[in-house]
């Protein structure tokens, strides 16, 4: 093989090796709802792309309310609920709204490691 050609291959390999290892890798986020309150929870949401979906919570229960492969880097996610247009939680029978914010980021717990959990934890202190 001649030299020239040797040459463009290595480069050739060199160039696929180096954009491969480049790129950012695939993350999984997970969106939940986690009912820690005494009563049934109902939890209204609604992504951008999406209808309105109604759930009902038991005690205890929780809820995976999205879920998304994501081309990124755990580090780079900022935020929780910019996954969500809307979302709404009160309880069934006495219609107690949750007074935690779910708009707000500082509500949110997020976990990383190789996938982001994000996690809005509802307790009874939160319910009004």
């Amino acid at each position: 093989m001649n030299f020239r050609i040797k040459v463009s291959l290595l480069f050739g390999a060199f160039l696929c090796l180096l954009f491969l290892t480049s790129c950012d890798p695939w993350i999984e986020l997970n969106v939940e709802v986690r009912n820690n309150t005494n009563s049934k929870l109902i939890v209204e949401y609604k992504y951008y792309y999406e209808t309105d979906t109604s759930v009902v919570l038991d005690l205890g229960e929780h809820i995976q309310i999205y879920r998304e492969r994501l081309r990124m880097k755990a580090s780079e996610f900022k935020c929780c609920p910019c996954t969500l247009d809307s979302i709404n939680i009160f309880t069934v029978d006495t219609l107690k709204y949750s007074m935690k914010d779910p708009t707000n980021s500082k509500n949110w717990i997020k976990v990383s490691d190789d996938r982001i959990d994000c996690v809005l934890l509802i307790n009874e202190v939160d319910l009004e």
